[in-house]
């Protein structure tokens, strides 16, 4: 009977060394998960996104979408490999020829909102309909040099081209502009006032063409479309504290034509005719389709509205 307070005493002991130690481990995991939390939330830096897996990932994925028709891992991890020279590449430039904007990246921090905001335009440069319609571009260019056609016959097939897409065009500019900055008006383009999204008018064949995984060394267009991408839209989320020499830098080191030529076509339109603009820009862009498809997203406004007027024109 002595024993039995002592055993009692013993039990109540252990009781509450257990639930000790359960707080304990309770209160370790809540601390360890509010740390991981913490450091999720915490800011990204410009550069960190331009070097992040995420980046290169989406960049990565793009360019098979737009270029091969067979996706393998081998051939994934290649391109991968490609990109991730590339984007060290392009690092490498900035920091010779603009240190101060480039240790800039470094410091300039960025919302996981404004992360999302400047990766939305990216990742529909992969959408199917983006894929197909910079390939139908790339293709009438192409078409159009090989028959010698002038800029106007140009224009006309471009339009063409555009007009059967135009549902695709306004379906894609509200995925990447969700917030109607980039949106037609009815008012400025009454051919919408009796156009419906349902309306699809088939003038061509719709399908892109069979797409050609070029060489992994012959990427540095293509990334650097992306690159800059992401710099003209961190822009846009940053205002004035991002700085412009990123976006300039890659625009005059890759803007060119598929002869090599940096800006002819581009010389020969003036400022202030759009259609001129857009389609200097397709015409260096040609033949990387991710270039093209920048081309695109930079000038959607005036894309959508080269398809309404088409659709006023030729059908209504």
């Amino acid at each position: 009977r002595g024993r039995a307070p002592a055993v009692a005493a013993a039990a109540a002991l252990a009781s509450a060394l257990g639930v000790a130690a359960v707080a304990g481990v309770a209160i370790s995991t809540s601390a360890r998960g509010s740390s991981m939390a913490s450091a999720a939330a915490s800011p990204l830096t410009v550069r960190a996104l331009l070097d992040s897996d995420d980046f290169k990932d989406v960049t990565t994925d793009n360019i098979l979408m737009m270029q091969s028709d067979e996706l393998t891992t081998s051939t994934r991890d290649q391109v991968h490999q490609a990109v991730s020279r590339s984007l060290l590449h392009i690092d490498s430039l900035l920091a010779a020829q603009f240190p101060k904007e480039h240790a800039e990246l470094n410091e300039l921090r960025m919302s996981g909102a404004q992360k999302d905001g400047a990766m939305r335009v990216l990742r529909k440069y992969g959408d199917e309909r983006m894929v197909k319609l910079s390939h139908a571009i790339a293709d009438a260019v192409q078409v159009n040099a090989h028959e010698s056609g002038d800029q106007a016959s140009l224009h006309r097939r471009l339009t063409a081209t555009l007009q059967p897409r135009l549902k695709d065009l306004v379906a894609l500019s509200a995925d990447m502009f969700p917030d109607g900055s980039v949106a037609l008006d009815a008012r400025e383009v009454p051919s919408l006032r009796k156009w419906h999204p349902e309306l699809e008018v088939q003038l061509g064949p719709q399908g892109a063409g069979a797409r050609r995984l070029v060489g992994f060394e012959g990427l540095d267009g293509d990334v650097a479309a992306h690159a800059q991408t992401l710099f003209e839209s961190m822009e846009r989320e940053l205002g004035e504290k991002m700085p412009k020499a990123p976006s300039r830098m890659l625009l005059s080191l890759y803007n060119t034509d598929s002869a090599g030529n940096t800006g002819i076509a581009a010389s020969r339109a003036p400022p202030d005719q759009k259609d001129e603009k857009f389609i200097s820009c397709v015409m260096r862009a040609v033949p990387h389709p991710t270039k093209v498809a920048k081309c695109v997203a930079d000038n959607l406004m005036h894309v959508m509205k080269m398809a309404a007027g088409y659709v006023k024109d030729k059908v209504f």
